[in-house]
């Protein structure tokens, strides 16, 4: 994973570019705006699987990620899927963007990705639900920017 160490921050300067173990994800393109949900466990989800947040830095609480240094793929198709994730995880992961409970870890999220340098497994148990079904996910149009703590 990478993160942004532009304010000099010796932590994540010592976290980028290691390897990191993730939970299963979800993740809904529409145009070029990329949503992308955790889930519990790797296994293919139904219509009422409740998701959890993903415990990313520049992902909203409403799933929506913040682009910023992801190249979005052009082509809007099936065979694009492996570009968006690859996309996903080659950007640089900069900001919080205000949400306070991205994973349920003692010390938080920094702890947890510090914690999972070199592992082998993500801990299901530090995921925090999402209040969302796969339903809810696919059906919901909403591409904005925004948390619901704000």
């Amino acid at each position: 994973m990478f993160f942004s160490d532009r304010g000099d921050d010796a932590v994540l300067k010592k976290m980028n570019g290691k390897r990191y173990p993730h939970p299963p994800l979800l993740f809904k393109t529409s145009g070029a705006h990329l949503s992308v949900r955790a889930l519990r466990e790797n296994k293919r989800p139904t219509s009422d699987t409740k998701l959890c947040t993903a415990p990313y830095w520049n992902c909203y609480e409403n799933g929506v990620v913040c682009t910023g240094t992801m190249r979005i793929p052009r082509e809007k198709s099936v065979a694009a899927i492996e570009a968006w994730e690859e996309s996903f995880f080659q950007s640089e992961f900069t900001h919080g963007t205000g949400v306070h409970n991205h994973v349920s870890y003692p010390g938080g999220f920094l702890a947890m990705w510090k914690f999972l340098e070199g592992k082998r497994n993500f801990p299901a148990r530090s995921l925090v639900e999402a209040k969302q079904t796969l339903a809810e996910f696919v059906n919901s149009d909403d591409h904005s920017y925004r948390n619901q703590n704000q």
